[in-house]
């Protein structure tokens, strides 16, 4: 693969890199409006890009071949955990859902999401409802 290199001030790369997030986020909100989507090509590629980047750096294998089971990723099953009540489950019905998934108890779900909840609504635009 070819690599090239853009040298710019540091100024100038503040500007730009402040230009993308911007980009970024108004691809995001259209995607999660409730009017028709309508992206342009490039907003399609840029989405279709930053998914495939993110479904590549997934990892399928654990580390090493000896220790401890693998353990999930707490910040990641906080940010599910919202999604799920944000999709419109209670949150003993969310856990129990995770709790499947992950083949662990609902205790222990809610014990490693607890410090990353607030976060991952945050992510997601929303307030965390609480455990109702």
């Amino acid at each position: 693969m070819l690599k090239i290199d853009f040298y710019v001030t540091p100024e100038r790369y503040e500007e730009i890199a402040k230009q993308q997030k911007t980009r970024a986020r108004a691809i995001a909100d259209k995607v999660v409006s409730d009017s028709p989507l309508d992206l342009s090509p490039s907003d399609r590629r840029c989405i279709a890009v930053i998914l495939r980047s993110w479904a590549d750096e997934l990892p399928t294998k654990r580390k090493g071949k000896q220790g401890l089971p693998p353990r999930f990723c707490h910040g990641s099953a906080a940010l599910e955990y919202a999604m799920e009540r944000w999709e419109g489950h209670r949150h003993g019905e969310a856990l129990a859902r995770m709790a499947e998934r992950y083949e662990v108890s609902t205790v222990s779900i809610d014990n490693a999401i607890k410090p990353y909840r607030e976060a991952a609504f945050a992510m997601i635009g929303e307030a965390d409802p609480g455990n109702q």
